[in-house]
């Protein structure tokens, strides 16, 4: 058989069987996530014109308006260079504006236009309505306790991401190992934005 007919697994851990099934494990729970995860953004997708990541400078923006392009590019994990290109696009649009900063006289806050919170009420609606679909079926009580457990769990995530040691990091194979295919060059590890 030859290395390309060979199936490769490259789920970091075996899939857990479905919410019927008995194991509740980190697979079930990654796959949940990343599921729902994929369908929400595609269901936004469809109904906002803007790409996604035009979205995200957006709704970072009406959480927290005023921020920096830096402290922006640092909130959505994006390159500061990138982050200019999407305010650049956005402001041609009319969606945002750059006002100076009180007090940096080098750098300029972002803000959302009146223009782009006229839209707000559509926007409100969209939302409605996916959440809507979302929950279909669900009784309320169900629906509390799976809010709670999400709010839980990214309390959780967030309190573990405060300490970046916590979690033992990947480790290679040792290389008496024998291997059938040669090991890929590894890239140099790059510096995490805060």
């Amino acid at each position: 058989m030859s290395k390309a007919d060979k199936e490769v697994n490259i789920m970091p851990f075996e899939a857990a069987p479905g919410p019927d099934g008995e194991d509740l494990g980190p697979g079930l729970f990654l796959e949940a996530l990343e599921s729902m995860g994929a369908a929400l953004a595609q269901a936004y997708d469809n109904a906002d014109p803007l790409p996604r990541g035009y979205q995200r400078v957006i709704w970072e923006l009406l959480k927290r308006a005023g921020q920096t392009q830096t402290e922006l590019a640092n909130a959505l994990h994006i390159h500061k260079v990138s982050i200019g290109l999407y305010l650049n696009d956005l402001e041609k649009m009319g969606l945002v504006e750059r006002r100076p900063h009180p007090t940096d006289g080098r750098a300029k806050c972002i803000y959302v236009t009146d223009y782009l919170l006229s839209f707000r009420p559509e926007g409100q609606r969209v939302f409605a309505e996916i959440h809507e679909y979302a929950v279909e079926g669900i009784p309320e009580d169900e629906y509390r306790i799976f809010i709670k457990a999400m709010t839980k769990i990214s309390a959780n995530l967030q309190k573990l991401n405060a300490e970046p040691g916590k979690v033992r990091p990947i480790t290679p194979p040792k290389p008496d190992i024998p291997r059938d295919d040669k090991a890929a060059d590894v890239p140099p590890l790059r510096k995490k934005t805060p």
